[in-house]
């Protein structure tokens, strides 16, 4: 359950980032 929950968090944790580095960085692909 812990592991899962981490995961969740990971993974959220990356699209934001994502979308972070995406609107800070136009050339970021």
């Amino acid at each position: 359950m812990v592991l899962f929950i981490t995961s969740k968090i990971n993974a959220v944790a990356t699209i934001i980032l994502s979308a972070i580095g995406s609107n800070n960085s136009p050339n970021f692909d």
